[in-house]
């Protein structure tokens, strides 16, 4: 499973969570400063093409992509929290 997350808010955060299916977890936290909404969207796009690249990356070494799960949730005061999850399995 890998897991795209972006916590938008005071504190914006961003990170690719890699889980086995052993449940080991690997994390790569990603750059992803606020300074304007041009460089906030331009940093999602960072967040969405390293996720892409860690699932290419399973698909190459023989994993198959079964779903894919958006979700976005609104916080208390101005704190959004998206993530998306990719389901794989060995083929």
């Amino acid at each position: 499973m890998i897991i795209s997350r972006v916590s938008l808010g005071f504190n914006a955060q961003a990170s690719i969570v890699t889980v086995s299916p052993e449940g080991k977890e690997q994390v790569k936290e990603i750059d992803f400063s606020r300074f304007s909404a041009k460089q906030m969207a331009g940093n999602m796009t960072e967040v969405h093409k390293a996720a892409m690249a860690t699932v290419n990356q399973y698909a190459a070494d023989g994993w198959r992509l079964v779903s894919v799960v958006p979700s976005d949730v609104a916080g208390g005061g101005n704190t959004v929290f998206s993530q998306t999850i990719y389901y794989l399995e060995k083929k």
